[in-house]
């Protein structure tokens, strides 16, 4: 259809139509792009809550060990030596504790 070949009132129909129809088209594509991006957002979402969940309960964890285990630990590494045996087995024990600990074995 050329310009010439209708009338000026069905032209600007015509192209005011077609207008629409490419706003539409637009809108439709953003709120596709949006409704395909929600679940990747959801997806993050639930990740990072699985994440701090994990982190909760190995806190939880270690918590427990400090207050039940680490405090008799605890205890006996503060109790002083007399000699030089007395003070390398502590100094081993905490080592090897410290170690575990970076393991993530305690």
């Amino acid at each position: 259809v050329f310009k010439g070949e209708m009338c000026p009132s069905r032209y600007q129909q015509f192209r005011d139509s077609l207008d629409y129809v490419t706003y539409l088209y637009n809108y439709c594509s953003d709120m596709v792009s949006k409704l395909t991006a929600s679940p990747d957002q959801r997806r993050v979402q639930m990740e990072r809550g699985r994440k701090l969940k994990a982190f909760e309960d190995r806190c939880i964890q270690v918590l427990s060990w400090v207050q039940n285990e680490g405090e008799v630990r605890l205890e006996r590494l503060s109790e002083p030596g007399d000699s030089l045996d007395a003070i390398k087995n502590p100094t081993k024990e905490f080592e090897r504790f410290y170690y575990q600990g970076l393991r993530g074995q305690v």
